[in-house]
């Protein structure tokens, strides 16, 4: 074929971590509860107020540095739902 790659390069074997440490889950938890909660009450961060705003992308820093799963964008197949946005719609 006429690629610079092998098709082997392209198949990546999919898997699932489960995080047994049940500190971390009840921890992320919360951070998801207060994240959705935030997006809720700011019409998914449309109206979110400067504070909120910081206070927001704290909470996405914290959950990113709890996530159990390594290399999670490859991992996020699925329908999902846009929950809370930084940008204008």
């Amino acid at each position: 074929s006429p690629s610079d790659y092998d098709e082997e390069d392209l198949v990546q074997a999919k898997g699932v971590e489960v995080d047994m440490n049940e500190e971390d889950v009840a921890i992320r938890d919360e951070l998801k509860r207060e994240l959705l909660l935030l997006s809720s009450v700011s019409n998914r961060g449309e109206f979110a107020s400067l504070d909120d705003q910081n206070v927001i992308t704290d909470l996405v820093a914290q959950l990113e540095a709890l996530n159990p799963t390594q290399d999670p964008a490859t991992k996020c197949e699925g329908e999902w739902d846009l929950a809370m946005s930084s940008t204008q719609f």
